[in-house]
């Protein structure tokens, strides 16, 4: 996965109750060596999409040479810079999956179409991402709303704490919801300008060759400071000793401390270390947590993709669970990995389930 934040924020459109933004701070300590084996994520298969020839449009003169993204299956198409290519393989979660474009590894509009409750009510997702953006200390500093195609679109710029800005549109489609952002740039406006509805041809996803995809591991040996390994082993060895200062290095600030079944806030990555110490981890003595990166390890949850509770701002790179929390140790939790403004890996949220997760 790849994030950005209103930059790295605005990476995707999930279905969302809070968007927690991190901070920036250089890690500290280098990975500890732990008896823990190695955890393996086996990435499910996912339609892949790819950008297709450079097409010339009849409509206004655009600013860039065009290519058209095209999703046949939904209905929908827009035009993008030909510079512009799929980064990596389409993201699948249970309920959609999300497709990032732009030029090498830098983000430019992140494309996704998701299922909601209650389909086909635009009003009422809104709301519910202006909750999230409430919450979070975003502003909107504009919304319009227009019918494209007989299709009701409404597009918004969203002004983050740290003053960075992001383009949002969101659109009902029959049974799913479509949601594209980036940040807020001309070039952008630009493109979501041509978004279309209906046959659009052009580009069809086709799913990957199942042999291509391969487990990836998490080397806890790695001594680069600047990989999601390093930051993830460094995190999991300091939940399992205890040594806990090292923490702050990779946390980010704010830093989002969410509950099953209960609201989630926001604090500072001190304070939320001293919730951790002082009452999530085990009691002195007892086992250390266990952690695992195997999606087939996460439970069910009602079938609600964990990703959800961060909010469409907020992409995913890594999720740990782990089992073994409180006191009594009957508690789990799951740890949420995204990159900061500056493109750096951090330990952004604590998802935390007093008796565990519903199953």
């Amino acid at each position: 996965m790849r994030l950005s934040k209103l930059a790295p924020c605005l990476a995707l459109a999930l279905l969302a109750t809070g968007c927690l933004s991190g901070g920036s701070q250089e890690p500290t300590a280098p990975p500890a060596e732990t008896e823990a084996p190695p955890v393996v994520i086996e990435p499910s298969a996912a339609p892949e999409a790819t950008a297709v020839e450079p097409t010339g449009d009849a409509g206004a003169p655009l600013s860039f040479e065009p290519a058209t993204y095209a999703d046949d299956a939904r209905g929908f198409a827009f035009e993008h810079p030909a510079s512009w290519s799929v980064i990596g393989a389409p993201e699948q979660q249970s309920r959609g999956e999300i497709v990032q474009l732009g030029e090498g590894e830098a983000v430019a509009l992140s494309i996704a179409v998701l299922q909601w409750e209650p389909v086909a009510d635009l009003e009422a997702y809104l709301a519910q991402r202006k909750l999230a953006w409430d919450a979070s200390g975003m502003a909107v500093l504009s919304e319009d709303r227009a019918s494209v195609d007989g299709v009701e679109v409404a597009r918004f710029v969203v002004q983050g704490a740290e003053g960075d800005a992001g383009n949002f549109l969101f659109a009902a489609l029959p049974d799913r919801y479509l949601a594209l952002s980036g940040p807020d740039t001309a070039l952008l406006q630009e493109v979501l300008g041509t978004l279309r509805f209906g046959p659009a041809g052009g580009m069809k996803p086709e799913p990957p060759d199942p042999a291509a995809a391969g487990p990836v591991d998490l080397d806890c040996r790695t001594d680069d400071s600047a990989s999601l390994d390093w930051v993830a082993c460094n995190v999991i060895a300091a939940l399992e000793t205890r040594n806990t200062q090292p923490l702050l290095g990779y946390m980010s600030d704010p830093f989002g401390m969410l509950y099953w079944r209960s609201e989630g806030l926001s604090a500072t990555r001190e304070d939320a270390l001293a919730e951790i110490e002082g009452t999530r981890l085990p009691a002195a003595g007892a086992a250390p947590p266990r952690f695992s990166t195997d999606p087939a390890t996460l439970p069910s949850m009602q079938d609600v993709d964990p990703a959800a509770w961060l909010g469409p701002e907020v992409t995913l790179e890594l999720t740990l669970f782990s089992t073994g929390w409180g006191p009594e140790g009957e508690d789990e939790a799951m740890l949420f990995f995204t990159r900061d403004a500056e493109g750096a890996y951090r330990w952004s949220h604590l998802f935390y389930a007093m008796g565990g997760f519903e199953r």
